[in-house]
């Protein structure tokens, strides 16, 4: 741990996470003050406060830890056993609200694993792409195997991957079956992103899609789909389109020859592409509960479908949002938010609080703070010298995307209602010290980066003192 550290941060990241985070406690105070303090609700504010001095304690924590601290293996492995542990145990012995075991009630604070198990697929997926990276790249450094670990000189870029799988898959499982559809939503679609958008070997991604969407098709000839509401049928076809089904298999042998493909990659994630047509409709109807359903069938056919019901929050939402108009109706003036028309505006809804008392400017400035965030973010990952520190800033990247995306798209009725908090705005424990702590690692990549720098400088000029 380096406190010095601490003079080599992005100090404008700092800045515009104090000011979001300012934000963030004027939106839960006006939300609820009208509410008794002693009350569970008018201690909202305080706990808050609480959660972003934790937070915060932990962000500059992190900024004082060197990168490669964060790159064991050891290290990873240990945070990988500990978040799959805790989801474990939040299944069978969390606290329940509304039929979900999502929380650890630890006193002062109830715990939500399935936020910090974000940062393990961030951190899972960084390491493994930075050893294929490592791998690919073996053939520089034959003189000097010691920059890479032996595991790595007789394993396979399509190892890495699946294995990378297996350990990402269980967590994302445990996360839906709690059942949190939204937070499953967000580690898979992030995982899925950085795979895709990170991989150093695009032309084997290329392959992989492709026999995985054929698999996808070929299921698809086999079993049929259909929605029969509230649940999905799957039922095997009496009599298979053999046309369709040739041409498939025309396809399927036409890439494995032109391509190139293994036959393990070929067979694994054909047989992958059938398990998902399957898994999905099984999933629906095993493990989500009624009212996620109902969300998202609310979403399909309209809140209006169900104005009483799954679809109040949505046209509340939609209400408040439209009445803020251009500069909005003034802080502590909202009626939708402030008088409780609006349920959970200061959390899952509180960009509609936002929103109703700050009006369209006071909207494109809190998007232009989340936009400068972002580019920063993106600044350090592309500074970064280290391939593993690069990773992990856009896969954190990534994930603040999409923590804004879906909450604003779910506040406006665009997506469906899935609980997903906006960062450091909406009120909870478990998301406000995760996104710190996300930051804390951008922090800790830049910090690292800047050392590096430094060093680099004395030795450069060292060298030219002793020329001289």
């Amino acid at each position: 741990m380096n406190w010095q550290k601490l003079k080599n941060q992005d100090p404008f990241i700092t800045i515009l996470v104090f000011i979001l985070s300012a934000i963030g406690l004027l939106i839960i105070y006006s939300t609820t003050f009208t509410y008794p303090s002693e009350s569970s609700l008018g201690q909202m504010l305080p706990k808050q406060i609480l959660f972003l001095i934790l937070g915060f304690i932990i962000y500059f924590l992190l900024i004082s830890i060197d990168l490669s601290w964060f790159e064991d293996e050891g290290f990873i492995k240990i945070m990988y056993i500990l978040i799959l542990g805790l989801l474990i145990v939040v299944k069978f012995f969390g606290e329940t609200r509304a039929g979900t075991n999502r929380w650890i009630d630890i006193g002062f604070f109830s715990l939500q694993p399935a936020e910090y198990a974000k940062i393990a697929i961030i951190l899972l997926s960084a390491k493994n792409l930075n050893d294929i990276k490592l791998y690919e790249s073996k053939p520089l450094f034959r003189k000097n195997n010691k920059k890479i670990p032996k595991a790595l000189l007789s394993r396979p870029v399509a190892m890495i991957l699946l294995k990378n799988a297996l350990l990402v898959i269980p967590l994302i499982v445990l996360i839906l079956i709690q059942p949190s559809l939204g937070n499953a939503m967000i580690s898979l679609s992030l995982w899925l992103l950085m795979i895709l958008i990170l991989f150093p070997k695009p032309m084997l991604l290329t392959k992989i899609v492709m026999v995985l969407s054929l698999g996808i098709s070929l299921a698809l000839q086999i079993f049929e789909v259909r929605f029969q509401s509230p649940d999905f049928v799957i039922t095997q076809y009496q009599s298979i389109n053999w046309l369709a089904t040739l041409i498939i298999l025309i396809v399927l042998i036409a890439s494995i020859i032109a391509l190139k493909i293994s036959p393990k990659i070929f067979i694994t994630f054909l047989i992958l592409g059938i398990v998902i047509i399957v898994g999905i409709p099984n999933i629906w109807n095993g493990v989500m509960t009624d009212y996620q359903k109902q969300r998202v069938l609310t979403y399909f056919e309209g809140p209006e479908s169900d104005p009483t019901g799954s679809g109040y929050q949505i046209i509340q939402s939609r209400i408040a949002i439209g009445s803020g108009m251009l500069t909005g109706r003034g802080y502590l003036q909202g009626t939708q938010s402030s008088l409780s028309v609006l349920t959970q505006s200061f959390t899952d809804f509180a960009f509609a609080a936002y929103a109703e008392q700050f009006g369209f400017i006071g909207v494109l400035i809190l998007l232009f703070i989340y936009f400068l965030l972002l580019i920063r973010i993106l600044r350090v990952a592309r500074n970064s010298r280290n391939n593993f520190g690069k990773y992990v800033a856009l896969g954190i990247c990534l994930l603040l995307f999409l923590h804004i995306f879906i909450n604003i798209g779910m506040n406006m009725g665009l997506l469906p209602v899935t609980g997903i908090p906006l960062p450091l705005i909406s009120y909870g424990g478990s998301a406000t010290v995760m996104i710190l702590i996300c930051l804390g690692l951008v922090q800790s990549v830049q910090s690292s980066q800047r050392s590096v720098d430094i060093a680099d400088n004395l030795m450069v000029t060292s060298r030219s003192l002793l020329m001289n």
